[in-house]
């Protein structure tokens, strides 16, 4: 026992000490990735649920060629991959072997097919900010056999964005593009698709590269794998590449609902008469209000919360309605 912690946190220690170690030069134009082995959430996971990936492995016959990790979640992990049929980046996610066949069963990959196959059908403008599925194929490894889907890459998520400002608040005007956008996605879902997102939160919302082949060109040529002795493989966030500051690029800012895979059953706290209002206004605790919301808009603003918070779902408001509010106006 002592022999393993020692072990994690070693291991530890080395993924933190790379942190801090400068980029080194790239040469201009990317070369094929070095097959690497890859040690992360497969090492500690021990029970083979997650398919071993290394960094130059190809899928799905040789069509897509694994550039980077992105990131890793209970039921899967995701990759940069180039997509060498199409020449183009995808992210790939690979769900775990139990996803499909097993006590997981989270049906992501029917759910993301109702609704690309909605979208191609559709004239409904607000599809475009639902993230669709671009393809998906079966791989068969050691552990068993795992579904994988493809995916346009985009940027940072919501919660990585409000993270940058005070008190990890997006100021008022942003917040007010950034819902309109998240309306229009989830009334896509609910009367063209007949879905309903049980997992919206932040990490789920992500926003959209201007021009994402450029941009993913350079971070690759600009950012190595990190690698060391003890430890091969690549952790490397690509939302490190997007720099477009929220306000000054209000005309431009596109985000895009994702991850329909595992929901979560709403809890809403008991909420007394006046609590949004003492929340707000300050009373028996410190004022809430953000500095740029005026008091006549708090007013305002906890009706349009309130709207979505009534108990009786026939008294609650919908997505399309919660857009003709006055607080959005």
């Amino acid at each position: 026992m002592v022999n393993l912690i020692r072990g994690i946190l070693e291991n530890a220690r080395n993924r933190v000490s790379r942190l801090f170690v400068p980029p080194s030069q790239q040469p201009s134009s990317p070369k094929p990735v070095p097959r690497r082995q890859f040690l992360e959430e497969e090492v500690f996971e021990q029970d083979g649920h997650y398919h071993p990936v290394s960094l130059g492995d190809t899928f799905d016959s040789g069509r897509y060629s694994i550039l980077r990790k992105l990131g890793y979640g209970r039921y899967s992990t995701v990759w940069l991959a180039r997509d060498l049929k199409c020449q183009r980046y995808v992210a790939l996610k690979m769900l775990t072997k139990f996803c499909y066949g097993g006590p997981d069963e989270i049906f992501e990959r029917e759910i993301l097919e109702k609704i690309r196959d909605v979208s191609r059908e559709s004239s409904h403008e607000r599809r475009k900010h639902v993230l669709p599925l671009n393809e998906q194929f079966n791989h068969r490894g050691p552990n068993g056999d795992h579904v994988c889907l493809t995916f346009d890459v985009l940027g940072y998520n919501l919660y990585h964005e409000s993270a940058k400002y005070k008190d990890q608040r997006l100021p008022v005007k942003a917040a007010k593009e950034i819902i309109r956008q998240l309306l229009k996605g989830l009334d896509f879902l609910h009367r063209e698709c007949g879905i309903i997102h049980t997992d919206l939160k932040g990490t789920n919302v992500l926003f959209e590269l201007e021009t994402p082949e450029d941009t993913i060109s350079e971070y690759l040529e600009s950012v190595p794998p990190r690698t060391s002795e003890g430890q091969n493989g690549a952790i490397v966030p690509l939302q490190e590449v997007v720099k477009m500051p929220l306000v000054s690029g209000m005309n431009s800012l596109h985000v895009r609902i994702i991850d329909f895979g595992v929901g979560k059953f709403l809890r809403i706290p008991n909420l007394g008469p006046t609590s949004l209002e003492r929340l707000l206004n300050g009373d028996r605790m410190p004022r809430m209000k953000p500095s740029d919301m005026s008091d006549d808009e708090v007013v305002v603003f906890i009706d349009f919360v309130r709207s979505m918070l009534q108990i009786d779902p026939m008294k609650r408001k919908s997505a399309a309605q919660l857009l003709q509010h006055e607080w959005l106006s």
